[in-house]
């Protein structure tokens, strides 16, 4: 596990992001009824192209409860997915659970320590080939609780590709993406309609950095996409937030 991936608030409105999430709660409710997990998610992750050596961990819950991760990855192989918890965003996190399975079977846990903790879920690509996952994660309601706490983060090898991040247009809001990566990197957006059904893929800029407004059709949905296009591993963080 490259433990270089760490994610930290990007200063994006609590109130946009945690709307953002709710959002997306409803829609993979609906998702995740047809594949048997059927229960809201704070934190979403899924992609094509996750390569060898490549890492993608969600944003952080904060919660004094439990939380549940439920993911798989296509085809078939054995990755290390884990959980990770701290007291604060960015500080030393604790490995509550990992296990090398090609799908993480709905499993919960919660930090030993008192108080509330920052969680968030990894996976890591230790096979030998190009896969295709989808991660899922979150916490039930609670006094205190918050979502998206803090961006997407991924260790990324030439050409290696991951998503996250989700905004609504039928809420008729502005979007603001903010990522940053220590090599260029191509930022795109995935739309989806209503149903979940994608659409199509745009590139939004080939850069170390963005920092940019975007506002969905009424009738779609966005997800961003990040693609390493440099000759070095990229390590990389994006969140995107109603403004």
């Amino acid at each position: 596990m490259n433990d270089d991936v760490q994610a930290s608030g990007t200063g994006s409105p609590r109130t946009g992001t945690l709307l953002r999430k709710i959002i997306y709660a409803a829609v993979a409710l609906v998702v995740c009824a047809v594949t048997v997990f059927a229960a809201g998610t704070a934190q979403a992750a899924d992609g094509a192209g996750l390569r060898p050596g490549d890492v993608i961990c969600t944003d952080r819950t904060l919660t004094d409860g439990e939380v549940t991760a439920y993911g798989h990855a296509t085809p078939s192989a054995p990755v290390t997915w884990t959980i990770r918890a701290s007291a604060t965003v960015g500080g030393p996190e604790t490995e509550l659970l990992r296990r090398t399975v090609w799908e993480l079977k709905t499993v919960r846990v919660k930090s030993p320590d008192p108080g509330p903790s920052y969680y968030r879920t990894c996976l890591a690509n230790t096979t030998d080939r190009t896969l295709d996952y989808r991660v899922l994660f979150y916490a039930p309601p609670a006094p205190g609780m918050q979502n998206g706490v803090g961006p997407h983060t991924a260790t990324l090898g030439t050409g290696g590709k991951a998503c996250g991040e989700w905004a609504a247009g039928w809420f008729e809001l502005d979007y603001r993406l903010v990522g940053t990566s220590d090599v260029p990197v191509r930022y795109a957006i995935r739309v989806a309609d209503g149903d979940g059904n994608v659409l199509r893929e745009f590139d939004l800029d080939t850069a170390a950095s963005i920092d940019r407004v975007l506002r969905p059709p009424a009738t779609e949905s966005y997800e961003v996409c990040v693609t390493n296009t440099s000759s070095r591993a990229a390590n990389v963080s994006w969140e995107l937030a109603a403004v």
